[in-house]
């Protein structure tokens, strides 16, 4: 349940634009822009580079708008107390304090055929008690990044997850691997590390 008035209201604006040609399995994607503040403070923007073409033909025809397009997002700075109800902590552990942020990008190219995303998300100023722990000003950090070949593919060059506790180094596990599609086997490998 989420306690009423624990959310501040919040404005989100969304223009898009977008052609479909179904004879040649194609969209071009002209226009996609989010904008979102709450209380007067940015809270969400998203933007999109230049047109995307996207393709889920076999094999679709050359196209001079192959050129690679992105697309951007950030989440603002934002109090995560509010989303402690939806978090489904056992109800031994609570959340005192922690800010929330996050920035994400997909890379198109060759009509959408290839894709790449990177994503990051940090969350600073945690303070958590429970049974098992108690952490005091503490920090985690994610970076990833996936890439898709050919629609078929998917790689995952390394990606880490950090948390430090006053500002020193208490965990990281990285995470590799690579994925095909139409088979759906891979291989990946996992990495613990922590100061002795």
């Amino acid at each position: 349940q989420w306690p009423s008035g624990l959310w501040k209201p919040v404005s989100l604006t969304a223009e898009h634009s977008a052609e479909m040609d179904w004879i040649q399995h194609s969209m071009l994607l002209t226009k996609l822009d989010l904008d979102s503040t709450q209380q007067g403070k940015p809270l969400l923007k998203g933007s999109l580079s230049k047109p995307m073409l996207i393709s889920w033909a076999e094999n679709p025809p050359a196209n001079e708008r192959s050129d690679a397009a992105d697309f951007s997002v950030r989440l603002y700075p934002v109090d995560m107390l509010p989303f402690v109800p939806l978090l489904g902590l056992p109800d031994d552990w609570k959340l005192a304090s922690g800010i929330l942020d996050a920035t994400a990008k997909v890379v198109a190219t060759d009509q959408g055929r290839n894709l790449t995303l990177d994503g990051h998300v940090g969350i600073s100023g945690v303070a958590l008690t429970a049974s098992v722990l108690k952490l005091e000003n503490t920090a985690l950090i994610f970076d990833g990044k996936v890439a898709v070949k050919n629609l078929k593919s998917a790689q995952f060059p390394p990606s880490a997850l950090k948390i430090f506790e006053k500002n020193k180094p208490l965990f990281k596990t990285t995470l590799e691997g690579n994925w095909d599609l139409p088979s759906k086997t891979g291989s990946g490998l996992l990495k613990f590390e922590a100061p002795l």
